[in-house]
Parts: structure tokens; sequence; C-alpha cells
């Protein structure tokens, strides 16, 4: 913090007075008015200043800032609501909460995700399906629905996983081909009736089993 020198003397002015005293005050020149004949100096009324930068508290070197809001935002509390609403099934509640994307900001939409798809059991995964398939969902909603279908049954796993890779630029056209390798065991490229064989197959062998 940077003071001000107090000045040693007073100097005469043009007008023969002395010139009014300087009151330092964190930082900040305060010049109280020269009323009254010479030598006499004007009482200077303190106003309040805000402590500088660096200061808070009264405490040097403690910055003093506004208290962080807290506190559910707004789209945390329309999913929570959701979430706890007594009257709506768990497959119902992760549809609304679904629908409530469009309308949510970006930086809601994995939580709002994440939160639809733990609602959803294998049987009621169409609900979550539809936004999976489709190239232009966002990112981060692909995401997290991708990473929760590979934790799934082969009876859902393997239909969806095809019919990503059978869909031309999809973000996740790789992934679900590489994945459908790694499951089946087998690459034959874009021969979709062999996949679907080779999927109805270890779906019936019950590796896993359908839901």
């Amino acid at each position: 913090m940077r003071f001000l020198r107090e000045p040693r003397g007073e100097a005469p002015t043009r007008s023969g007075k002395v010139s009014s005293e300087i009151h330092v005050s964190a930082g900040i020149e305060q010049r109280s008015g020269g009323g009254g004949g010479v030598g006499e100096r004007a009482p200077a009324e303190p106003s309040p200043v805000p402590p500088p930068i660096g200061v808070g508290n009264g405490v040097p070197g403690e910055v003093s800032l506004h208290p962080l809001r807290t506190g559910k935002l707004f789209w945390e509390q329309q999913i929570e609501t959701l979430e706890r609403a007594p009257q709506l099934g768990d497959a119902e509640k992760a549809r609304q909460i679904l629908a409530l994307l469009p309308s949510l900001p970006e930086e809601s939409f994995e939580l709002a995700t994440e939160s639809a798809v733990r609602l959803l059991r294998d049987a009621e995964y169409a609900a979550a399906k539809a936004l999976l398939l489709n190239p232009r969902s966002h990112g981060r909603v692909l995401s997290v629905l991708f990473a929760d279908l590979l934790g799934r049954r082969d009876g859902v796993v393997l239909p969806a996983l095809i019919a990503i890779a059978k869909t031309p630029g999809h973000p996740l056209e790789q992934a679900a081909r590489d994945n459908l390798e790694l499951l089946l065991g087998k690459n034959v490229g874009g021969n979709w009736s062999q996949w679907e064989q080779a999927a109805e197959r270890s779906i019936r062998d019950g590796r896993t089993g359908t839901p």
C-alpha cells in the first residue's frame, strides 16, 4: 500500500494565505478548504474510504472479496425436484430430465445426463437411446451416454453399438466399431448383417444375458 509523505511545513499561496492542509488517509489525498484567516486550519470532515486492495478486515495482506454465492443453481434445483418427485416412476423422471436438456446451460449437460441414466434400467434404455444415436447430440451428452452404455448388458450394448457404427458422421462411429470388434472378437468391416448375426449369437449364448 502506497502512502504520500506529509508536507514539512506550510507554504504561502499567491493570495498570501497558507495553503490548505493535506490529510493522508489510505493513500488518498484529501484537502480541507481554506476558510478563515492566515494560519488557521479548517477542521477536516473524515469521509469513509474503502480499504485498498490487499487489505481485508484490517489485516495487512488479506484480500477483501465479496462472499461467493452459495446454494443450488436454478437448473440443479430443477433436476433435484424431478429426482425427488414421488408421483413419478424412475423411467419417467429420467425422460423428463433428458427433455430439459435443450433449455439447460451447457455446464449442466453432464450432471443432468448422469442423473437421468442412473434412473434407467436396461429395459427402459430406449429413453436415452434416441439421444445416443443422434449424431447432433451435444458431445458432453454423448460422452456420458456412451460410457453408461458400455456398462450395460449385451442385449442393450450390441444393438446400440451397431446402430452408432452404421451412422455416417456420428462422433462415436469409430469408437462403436472398436468396441464391437473387442466384444465380438471379429471385424467384418461394413458387413452389417454379419455384425448383427454375431451380436445375436452373443446375446443368445448369454455371455452377459439380455435385460
